[in-house]
């Protein structure tokens, strides 16, 4: 008898620590839960952050140009609205070359350039372009 005894309090020691095995497991894989789920929605909130800031879906500038002969060249002044990085401005048209720019970073209101034309009844357009988009801002024929 003293067998048996022996036997169930071993069983009973047993049954101890693989009880306590499972519950440090359960409550890993809880915490682990509860962590990948915050880790998840911090990176799809940081996603869609990135996503409204696209350059493809930037607009282009709410500005007027003024576009102007003065003998046989054309002056294109920024006549209001918002300022414009000067990187993404061209004048286009018939020109003697091939575009001309403005000077500087940053074109705000009364900015303006010259450029020489290229015949009589020439057309000349102002561009905003990027990588992505690009938009004739204003068109004359001088």
């Amino acid at each position: 008898m003293t067998g048996r005894n022996s036997n169930s309090k071993s069983t009973a020691r047993a049954a101890s620590p693989i009880i306590g095995v499972v519950l440090l497991v359960g409550l890993t894989i809880i915490l682990s839960a509860v962590v990948a789920v915050y880790a998840l929605e911090a990176v799809q909130s940081h996603q869609s952050q990135a996503q409204d800031l696209q350059p493809w879906d930037e607009d282009a500038p709410d500005a007027s140009f003024d576009i102007q002969r003065i003998g046989g060249d054309v002056l294109v002044t920024h006549a209001g609205g918002e300022s414009v990085n000067a990187r993404t401005l061209e004048i286009h048209g018939n020109l003697q070359y091939t575009k001309a720019q403005f000077d500087g970073q940053t074109i705000t209101e009364g900015d303006s350039v010259t450029a020489g034309l290229d015949g009589e009844n020439a057309t000349v357009r102002v561009e905003w372009s990027t990588a992505y988009n690009e938009e004739t801002l204003a068109e004359a024929v001088v």
